[in-house]
């Protein structure tokens, strides 16, 4: 019995031990629309949580986990996103970023009302990756088939994404009502549109969200501001 324990252990080990994340070198050229290269664009590590302009003929280059994603922001531009994560293994990519316009529609202005911070706070809380699996209530080495069938089937990892990607969700939309309450006290300057981009530019991690006191929490976002601000301003 304790043999067949030990071979689960190591299974288990080695599964996750081929899920660490390699380091990979990513380089490319930035377009727009016209098939122009771009020399002004915000390039960051959502991971690390570092950030650089592109070179004036578009062109970049930075190592990453292949499991971190790479945010591509620029005033007056859609987003764009890359993550390797379940690209084929290579240890460098050459990549094509192009980049489009924010469409201007005319349309009913939506007003956000200012959340207090007992709303705020009730946000913080709901924060959290929920449980979806079943095996990290009881012992692996009771239970190591059903365990193994949870930990690495496709089912079971969609179950996780999904919520992972639902909490990713709350958290913008926490950090969305604070930022709305900081443009209101003049704190920072942003509208709803450059949300998306300052908060993959910031990178918070969840539990600093949930445990830091509104005036450090506050004086961080305002650091990070700057910090954005200026790689903006560099890149004009």
């Amino acid at each position: 019995m304790l043999n067949i324990n030990k071979n689960i252990f190591f299974i288990l080990f080695g599964f996750l031990f081929c899920e660490a994340a390699s380091q990979i070198t990513v380089k490319g050229t930035i377009y727009g629309e016209d098939d122009l290269p771009l020399n002004n664009v915000m390039v960051i590590s959502q991971h690390k949580k570092t950030g650089f302009i592109c070179e004036l003929n578009g062109s970049f280059k930075l190592s990453m986990d292949k499991t971190d994603t790479i945010v591509f922001a620029c005033v007056g531009l859609n987003t764009a996103k890359y993550c390797f994560k379940d690209s084929a293994t290579k240890t460098e990519y050459d990549i094509k970023v192009r980049m489009t316009k924010q469409t201007l529609v005319l349309k009913e202005v939506v007003i956000y009302p200012i959340k207090t911070n007992e709303e705020i706070e009730e946000q913080k809380k709901n924060l959290g990756t929920k449980n979806t699996d079943t095996y990290k209530s009881y012992s692996v080495l009771a239970n190591p088939i059903t365990a193994l069938f949870e930990r690495f089937s496709k089912k079971e990892q969609s179950k996780r994404k999904v919520e992972e990607m639902m909490n990713e969700d709350r958290m913008r939309d926490l950090l969305k009502d604070l930022f709305r309450i900081y443009v209101s006290y003049d704190i920072i300057d942003l509208s709803d549109e450059q949300f998306d981009g300052f908060i993959s530019f910031m990178s918070l991690p969840e539990e600093y969200i949930k445990t830091a006191s509104d005036y450090e929490l506050g004086e961080t976002v305002k650091k990070k501001y700057l910090e954005y601000k200026a790689l903006m301003y560099k890149g004009k």
